[in-house]
């Protein structure tokens, strides 16, 4: 049992950590996309292997 909320934890966190770094991602590259000052090109290499 004690594996399993420990694993659980470890889930948790990770996934809190994905949606921190998208929520980064969000935040700085969005607004540059939308005023035209980056294009997907570049964001993409910006992100690297992300996706």
């Amino acid at each position: 049992m004690a594996k399993k909320k420990a694993a659980a934890k470890n889930t948790k966190s990770f996934e809190e950590s994905l949606w921190k770094t998208a929520t980064k991602l969000r935040g700085t590259l969005l607004p540059k996309l939308i005023i035209g000052e980056l294009r997907i090109e570049d964001a993409e290499k910006m992100v690297g292997g992300m996706g």
